[in-house]
């Protein structure tokens, strides 16, 4: 697999694009600089087949109606975030003063769904915490962990819809894979699920 990861947008979000051999690929969160994006895309002759976002947040979705637009990808967001897609307030347009454009979901993911492009699979592990969908993304080649868990921190649970109790369970949840796997954050750098469950303060407490 081919990662690409490009930080976009009012927050830097890192948006990352996934590809295979054949130019199959997926892109996580695009949070805005489309043209970024979309010039990654036609650089590697990639063939979106799917834009997956890890939570309902406008720092994460602000590119998708573009990107969408652009290549034709379904998009895919955790059933419990379905809402923040035709929503400003939740999905926090609001709080930014930024025209809200709707968006509609291809499918509404669930617990242990895999998602496949070309030779990716990325199976859907729920978190919830940071938004009531927060979902990570789990492949052979890393952990994409949107805003759940960052190198030595997790994310904020006091904006619409965040839990502290459910992100701690979130955090024990991703502490109890098994193995270990790069992590790929939604903010900030990567880092490794054994780095954070023994370093992350947030990750120890959650047991």
């Amino acid at each position: 697999m081919h990662m690409a990861c490009i930080p976009v947008g009012l927050i830097q979000a890192n948006c990352y694009v996934l590809w295979d051999e054949q130019g199959k690929g997926v892109v996580l969160d695009p949070g805005g600089d489309e043209d970024r994006i979309l010039e990654m895309i036609r650089r590697n002759r990639i063939t979106v087949d799917y834009i997956l976002l890890t939570h309902g947040h406008i720092d994460h979705m602000m590119g998708v109606p573009r990107i969408q637009t652009s290549t034709g990808a379904r998009l895919l967001i955790h059933r419990a975030d379905g809402p923040a897609l035709a929503d400003a307030r939740i999905s926090l347009y609001t709080d930014f003063g930024i025209p809200f454009q709707p968006m509609v979901a291809s499918r509404l993911l669930e617990e242990g769904d895999v998602i496949a492009a070309g030779s990716i699979r990325l199976q859907v592990i729920h978190t919830p915490g940071h938004t009531p969908g927060s979902a990570c993304f789990l492949c052979e080649d890393g952990l994409f962990t949107g805003d759940t868990l960052f190198e030595n921190g997790c994310g904020r649970t006091d904006l619409y819809g965040g839990n502290w109790e459910a992100i701690q369970g979130s955090l024990g949840k991703l502490a109890g894979l098994p193995g270990d796997y790069p992590v790929f954050p939604g903010h900030g750098p990567s880092t490794t699920l054994s780095t954070e469950r023994r370093s992350n303060p947030y990750m120890r407490y959650s047991g």
